[in-house]
């Protein structure tokens, strides 16, 4: 794809809209069109219908590319054959299950709350301003509204 330069305005939409639809990725529609990828993006910022178009012709892109690697695929592509059955079924596809190993770090037996139940046990003190505050927060849990 050359640099090719839009006469107008109206022209370099046309142009960048062509190669979006035919699967081109912004830039390289925009290089076509003779247009900046930033002016490009402020043009379907300003312009709702270039807005709508350009939405238009993403989708028609897009098919045009899946009907290419459909097209390899069934051409001898194992690995392009099974990504398109696995975005059609989903039990093709891999599933992880992620497991934590770590110890809680919340909860009655995490590491900070066996803490707090030793300095309670070891300080009569920091029990008794533990106690205060406690108490205090229930108090706010009363009042109304």
């Amino acid at each position: 794809m050359g640099r090719r330069t839009a006469t107008t305005p109206e022209g370099a939409k046309r142009r960048f809209l062509e190669e979006l639809r035919r699967g081109s990725t912004v830039g390289e529609a925009a290089r076509a069109a003779g247009i900046g990828r930033r002016t490009a993006y402020d043009l379907r910022q300003r312009d709702e219908t270039f807005a709508v178009d350009w939405a238009d012709a993403i989708e028609e892109g897009t098919d045009h590319l899946i009907a290419a690697a459909r097209k390899r695929a069934i051409d001898g592509s194992d690995t392009l054959l099974m990504f398109l059955i696995k975005a059609r079924r989903p039990e093709f596809r891999e599933s992880y299950k992620v497991e934590h190993s770590r110890p809680p770090t919340s909860g009655v037996n995490s590491p900070m709350a066996r803490a707090l139940r030793e300095r309670v046990a070891a300080d009569p003190e920091f029990a008794a301003r533990l106690e205060e505050i406690v108490a205090g927060l229930r108090d706010f849990e009363d009042e109304p509204g």
